[in-house]
């Protein structure tokens, strides 16, 4: 995973500055041929704003002895960007804004249940205790997202803009819900959704993205972004503990992020 971030982090570098190579600014351009305005070099404004949204893929890996990871579930992210820009030319922006987003995670475990079961001729269920299976808990989780990075563009050309995205992003719960899935024999059983109480509050992790903006007017561009996301700091907090093994819990988060969005 280190090796993974390690080159997304050097392709994210290195692709503005060699598309900028191409598009170097300090050559003679021929602006009778170029559908932008004659002020090519301020087309944008120093703060850009907008709104952008998209579907995110997401997953939990977990290396806890008895713990297990399953397949990615379907989130979503929405929220206002604001990128400030801080040089003359269009190359460097801070990245940063606020952000809504929903995440959806599996694991599989040992747990352990109280199962109530109505038998024929008896009035009241009979509960049956510490029955133990293995469950898939799902783990939906709400989080306030604030970014702060940094945003590399290439010079436009063709009213086209290639750019990358590196930072981190702090995330702050809200709320969450997490529900049970296992099997009782042949019997397929689903609890009730219930408070997520073992996310942590706090997630703190890095982002890259490579994307593509297109510039409709001065104060009007539409983009794509594809975003890969990593959490560092563990996704349960410290109370979370497995009732039958005693191990606490531990699990990263993964997220590719797939964004479209305008910008004013």
């Amino acid at each position: 995973m280190k090796k993974l971030i390690l080159i997304l982090l050097i392709i994210g570098t290195l692709f503005p500055l060699m598309a900028q190579k191409k598009n170097d600014p300090h050559k003679k351009k021929d602006r009778s041929k170029s559908n932008l305005p004659l002020q090519e070099e301020h087309i944008s404004p120093h703060v850009l704003a907008g709104l952008n949204a998209g579907p995110t893929i997401d997953w939990m890996l977990t290396k806890v002895e008895g713990y297990a990871a399953t397949k990615p579930t379907l989130g979503f992210r929405f929220g206002i960007p604001v990128d400030i820009r801080l040089t003359e030319k269009e190359n460097f922006y801070v990245n940063t804004g606020l952000f809504c987003k929903s995440f959806k995670g599996t694991l599989e475990f040992p747990w352990s249940y109280d199962i109530s079961v109505n038998f024929p001729n008896i009035p009241d269920p009979v509960i049956i205790e510490d029955v133990r299976v293995t469950t898939q808990r799902t783990y939906t989780s709400f989080y306030l997202s604030i970014p702060t990075g940094i945003k590399l563009k290439t010079t436009p050309s063709r009213q086209c803009v290639f750019g990358t995205n590196i930072g981190l992003l702090h995330q702050f719960l809200l709320t969450g819900k997490k529900q049970d899935h296992f099997k009782l024999g042949d019997l397929n059983v689903e609890t009730e959704k219930v408070k997520n109480d073992e996310a942590a509050l706090f997630q703190e992790s890095i982002y890259i993205g490579i994307g593509l903006e297109y510039i409709i007017a001065q104060r009007f561009r539409v983009y794509f972004y594809p975003t890969y996301t990593y959490t560092f700091n563990n996704y349960y907090n410290k109370k979370a503990t497995n009732i039958i093994t005693q191990v606490k819990g531990k699990a990263s988060i993964h997220t590719l992020e797939f964004i479209f969005g305008i910008g004013l």
